[in-house]
């Protein structure tokens, strides 16, 4: 009688130890399934670009909302709560607001892996600082190309102040950035991801997006290298089926 109570006990315990794994899984297949999320940003990849990868990533489908036009965004402006896109819909009337928030929320609510964004906290906190880390090498750039929208009077920087300013961040804070970025990579040759796994995490989304469409897509007047690494890495992000599935359908 006690052998068979200890074998039941052994297999319910079991049984709820495999429960307890597949039922967080299952909830995000449901909510993959009944999503309703549409993402509001601009025409252009900036910071709405790595939302869009992430959830083509995790198989979500979405409205893909672009303003066609600067005015129909400015008619929204105000109702936005911090007057700026992107801002991520949801079923229900939630609004959800700043890329690097949008991107943990896609990350935990449909990411049937675990991988995108770790619920460890310390393997999350390692993601959270890169993702700042990222923040901290565009910080410089995003005042010289958008004055007044970080606080800066138009008239402060006239084209040759400015022209000197963006040859300084091209060929001084861009490759210090980029460099602390390479010996990241370079800690784990075996991966080409940021915090050295088998799959992306969202700050890859975060960072790739960036470096490719500001500073590899485009031409500017002081060349930018770009560490093989860190190559290696932006590549490693458009090879991803789903993501490359979505830019071929964009195009």
């Amino acid at each position: 009688m006690a052998q068979h109570s200890t074998t039941a006990i052994v297999a319910a315990a079991a049984a709820g130890a495999t429960i307890a794994v597949i039922a967080p899984v299952l909830r995000k297949l449901v909510a993959k399934r009944m999503a309703n999320v549409k993402l509001l940003y601009f025409n252009l990849p900036g910071l709405g670009e790595p939302i869009r990868l992430a959830l083509n990533y995790c198989g979500v489908s979405f409205d893909d909302h672009r303003f066609k036009e600067r005015a129909e965004f400015l008619a929204m402006k105000p109702s936005l709560r911090f007057g700026q896109v992107p801002c991520l819909q949801l079923g229900g009337g939630d609004e959800l607001f700043q890329s690097s928030s949008v991107l943990r929320f896609v990350a935990r609510k449909f990411d049937t892996s675990g991988t995108l964004y770790p619920s460890d906290p310390a393997a999350a906190a390692q993601v959270d600082a890169l993702v700042d880390q990222v923040k901290d090498m565009m910080q410089g750039w995003g005042p010289l190309r958008y004055r007044e929208r970080f606080g800066f009077p138009a008239e402060l920087f006239d084209d040759a102040t400015q022209s000197k300013c963006e040859a300084f961040f091209l060929s001084d804070t861009l490759p210090r950035h980029l460099g602390y970025i390479e010996k990241v990579l370079q800690a784990h040759p075996e991966s080409p991801w940021l915090c050295g796994g088998k799959q992306p995490t969202i700050a890859d989304f975060s960072f790739a997006t960036v470096v490719y469409h500001s500073f590899i897509l485009k031409t500017w007047p002081t060349p930018v290298a770009i560490p093989p690494a860190v190559q290696a890495n932006i590549d490693a992000l458009y090879a991803l089926p789903a993501v490359k599935a979505f830019k071929a359908a964009e195009a």
